[in-house]
């Protein structure tokens, strides 16, 4: 298998259109993912207590405030076929954190990977007609923060589509020689109590990865 064209997501929203995440597929159907950050913005990891949390829930109250910012120019994620997850700045030099999830084939598929978290659109890179094959997304004028989920499927078994709240989906991403693909789906960051959508977007965009069966 060659080299395949990158996949360019785009936002847009009040006709501008913003870099919102690259993927690329690797020659060993591996994926490499990129999310782009406001020009001169460091990679930044929000702050947050998982003691905090409270008993019998699952849910962990980030706090934007007290971020930290590792001294690493990080530039893409990779999840690895073999269960490997590299974060490598431009260089291909790597975050050195340990971090592994289960094999490809050693899951069962739909398999979440990971979320994907924006800013406010306009705070992102404008998308200039990179080289690459580009999906757009497009934003209704008062849309609040949301989260992306990217999960592993069989190519051979893409997922049926539905009408969510965001979005018709998931999107189902396949790649030439490629046997595993990536369905999209896009979810709003509603309040805990009310269900209700949240008017603050996150100063800075992250992601969160799942590193568990």
């Amino acid at each position: 298998m060659g080299r395949q064209l990158p996949l360019r997501v785009v936002l847009v929203y009040k006709g501008v259109k913003t870099k919102f995440f690259s993927l690329f597929p690797g020659k060993d159907n591996s994926f490499y993912i990129h999310l782009y950050r406001p020009p001169g913005q460091p990679w930044r990891i929000p702050g947050g207590d998982p003691s905090k949390a409270g008993d019998g829930r699952s849910i962990i109250p980030l706090d934007f405030a007290n971020f930290s910012e590792p001294h690493f120019d990080l530039h893409k994620v990779t999840f690895h076929r073999s269960g490997y997850i590299h974060l490598t700045d431009k260089e291909r030099r790597r975050y050195r954190d340990g971090v592994r999830g289960p094999a490809f084939g050693d899951i069962a598929l739909p398999y979440d990977l990971c979320l994907l978290v924006p800013c406010k659109p306009q705070m992102l890179p404008m998308h200039e007609g990179q080289r690459g094959l580009v999906f757009e997304i497009g934003l209704h004028d008062e849309i609040g923060p949301f989260w992306v989920c990217l999960t592993l499927i069989d190519a051979l078994s893409p997922l049926p589509a539905t009408q969510g709240p965001l979005i018709r989906q998931p999107v189902n991403f396949l790649f030439p020689g490629c046997d595993k693909g990536i369905a999209l789906t896009m979810w709003p960051v509603l309040d805990e109590v009310t269900r209700k959508q949240l008017p603050d977007w996150p100063p800075f965009p992250f992601f969160v990865l799942r590193i568990g069966a």
